[in-house]
């Protein structure tokens, strides 16, 4: 698929029908980058009008600031979370929905930032091999058999720090969804057909997702920034294949117990003794102890300087390049972390107003899809700008990647651009509450990462806090230790990006 080109004056209707299927398949990619959900869009507004201030030091970062309106928070109204601990270690977050619903979801800490070059894979084969496999009061088919003939929904799933089991069933089945969830956690089959049968589909997932040239670059971009280790680590063929029964057996024991786990409810308005229900069922979980996964950041400090002294290649005989840059970003605590999302946000997450945006599809017309994303966990975090486009015009988009990167940290964003970020992100963090599961998801998650829940009430007062000077430092400590460069396209490009550094070529 080739991507728009400036000098291309074909009709306007060819364009689109080329260019559409490679900006959707990016967008896809880019939902399941570390960190979970598709960046958000911006509003297609202007700022409002500035307001006066006092006075300042005539800094250029300051000029810039004097001028931009102050930013109202949204009002965020939450409903109650009710918390508890039981007495094995087990913490449980419950919250009332006005219909007559439950919902329990258990998440234990233990996932893709758990693992290694030699075990990539792991936690989403245990997802997987548990949803196939069951428990032993319900195996196999009669696990989801009984689910589904009360009309309700489960969902085991691998993300990148917990392992999740979500039950959804009506109010009256909520002893059925407890007595599922517990016989999972203290029972689970893990047998050898169920473990082949999980191990086939992650296989074949693997070898569709070595076909999409963005999801590919990305992977390898990861693997050299981290060493191959957490966000680095990248399930193959060959690691799958070397997980065994006692490995897998071994990580459930060590990671599904009380102490490492945390569970949430949701309840309709009749769900009197909800907390009781939940003590009976889960409470026979051994406790165990709190796991948490562990990152060298001296070992991925070091991958990034060797990494960025050089550009790398994977060579595909196709007509569309990817290109991705990246480099490490502090944790989600890090007192920048507000700065630096509206960093990223006017650099290449903010849609069309962005400036990788206007500078490479809208001015130029280099590229359909382009954007920038930022991902922070608990303890590490990982910044990427991306773009697809055609081979004759991929060193000119890296180029322009790159310098706009720099004029992050260079010289001050402007007041319209800081206001317009300021607003959208503030403005569209209410659409992450929509729903009771989803304030409860957002409470858990933030206990995971080990913030406190003002962090849920203080977002938007910190973003509406970034000033223009506090964007380029955070800029600054981003980009100033280098970046890695990757480039995924025809061999002819081999030659052409020696201009950015020593060319190593990658195998697929």
């Amino acid at each position: 698929m080739i991507s728009f080109n400036a000098t291309n004056r074909g009709s306007a209707r060819t364009r689109r029908r080329v260019l559409v299927p490679a900006a959707l398949a990016l967008m896809a990619m880019l939902a399941s980058l570390p960190g979970g959900a598709a960046p958000k869009a911006a509003p297609a507004r202007k700022p409002a009008r500035p307001v006066k201030q006092a006075e300042r030091p005539k800094t250029e970062a300051s000029r810039v600031e004097a001028d931009v309106p102050v930013v109202a928070p949204a009002e965020l109204s939450l409903p109650p979370v009710e918390e508890y601990e039981l007495e094995n270690g087990l913490k449980v977050f419950g919250i009332r929905d006005e219909l007559p619903q439950f919902s329990i979801v258990a998440g234990a800490s233990f996932g893709k930032l758990y693992e290694g070059r030699m075990n990539a894979g792991l936690s989403e084969l245990l997802a997987k091999a548990l949803t196939l496999g069951g428990s032993k009061r319900y195996p196999g088919d009669r696990l989801h058999d009984a689910i589904e003939s009360i009309g309700g929904r489960i969902t085991i799933e691998a993300s990148w720090e917990t392992v999740g089991i979500s039950i959804r069933v009506l109010e009256r089945h909520a002893d059925l969804a407890l007595d599922i969830l517990a016989d999972l956690l203290e029972n689970p089959a893990l047998d050898e057909r169920s473990i082949a049968d999980a191990k086939a589909i992650l296989i074949e997932e693997i070898r569709r997702k070595n076909d999409s040239p963005a999801a590919l670059a990305v992977e390898k971009l990861r693997e050299i920034m981290f060493d191959g280790m957490g966000y680095g680590s990248n399930p193959s063929e060959q690691s799958i294949k070397s997980i065994g029964q006692a490995e897998l057996r071994t990580a459930f024991n060590n990671h599904f117990r009380a102490a490492n786990m945390v569970v949430g409810t949701v309840s309709g308005p009749d769900a009197a003794g909800t907390r009781a229900r939940v003590e009976k069922a889960l409470s026979k979980l051994e406790r165990g102890a709190r796991i948490n996964y562990r990152f060298d950041a001296d070992r991925a400090a070091s991958a990034m300087r060797a990494g960025s002294k050089r550009i790398y290649f994977i060579r595909r005989p196709i007509p569309q390049a990817t290109i991705v840059v990246g480099t490490l970003a502090p944790p989600l605590a890090d007192p920048s972390s507000h700065a630096l999302g509206v960093m990223n946000y006017i650099l290449g997450e903010g849609s069309f107003s962005s400036r990788l945006m206007r500078e490479i599809r809208v001015n130029r017309g280099l590229s359909y899809a382009v954007q920038s994303v930022l991902r922070q966990r608990r303890d590490t975090g990982i910044f990427l700008a991306l773009a697809q486009t055609n081979t004759a015009q991929s060193p000119l988009t890296l180029r322009l990647i790159l310098e706009n990167m720099e004029r992050m940290e260079s010289s001050p964003v402007t007041r319209d651009e800081l206001a317009w970020a300021r607003q959208a992100m503030i403005n569209s963090y209410i659409f992450e509450f929509e729903t009771p599961l989803s304030v409860l998801e957002k409470y858990m998650t933030v206990y995971q990462m080990g913030l406190p829940f003002s962090y849920i009430t203080d977002y938007q007062r910190g973003i509406a806090g970034v000033d223009a000077e506090g964007v380029r430092r955070a800029a600054g400590a981003l980009f100033g230790r280098g970046s890695v460069r990757l480039v995924l396209g025809d061999p002819s490009l081999e030659r052409e990006l020696a201009r950015f550094g020593e060319v190593v070529v990658l195998r697929p």
